[in-house]
């Protein structure tokens, strides 16, 4: 998968701006998205999993977001960069010859605190594949 353009098109279809992103094969877990305003935010994955099955498929993707402003300022307390999480788990189960559903569950975390309870954001997303 090349994780640059889906960044690209997810934030073009849910925030409408055009940005550019850095992503290499050489290192997968690191994705950073620079915007037109200058801000930049890099994204690690520290955790990622999967299992399957004959039926299922399963996956966790936990990211460490580290946020700073444009023109060179830093977001955050005390000078440092804004720190957040993402965690994105999902299940996917076959319904038919060429097709899968499953649900995506997205949380935006803060730091330290990995609960999903805590979460400042949480996305649900219903999947049908064909």
């Amino acid at each position: 998968a090349d994780r640059a353009f889906n960044a690209r098109q997810q934030i073009a279809a849910e925030e409408g701006k055009d940005v550019d992103v850095q992503w290499k094969m050489s290192n997968p877990n690191v994705l950073t998205v620079t915007y037109p305003s200058g801000e930049v935010v890099e994204r690690k994955v520290t955790k990622r999993s999967a299992s399957h099955d004959e039926q299922t498929m399963e996956f966790s993707e936990y990211s460490r977001i580290a946020t700073l402003s444009s023109g060179g300022s830093l977001i955050g307390r005390g000078g440092g960069p804004g720190i957040a999480a993402r965690w994105v788990r999902g299940k996917l189960k076959l319904a038919g010859p060429g097709s899968a559903e499953g649900i995506v569950l997205d949380y935006v975390l803060p730091p330290q605190q990995p609960d999903p309870a805590a979460a400042t954001m949480k996305l649900k997303y219903r999947l049908k594949l064909r």
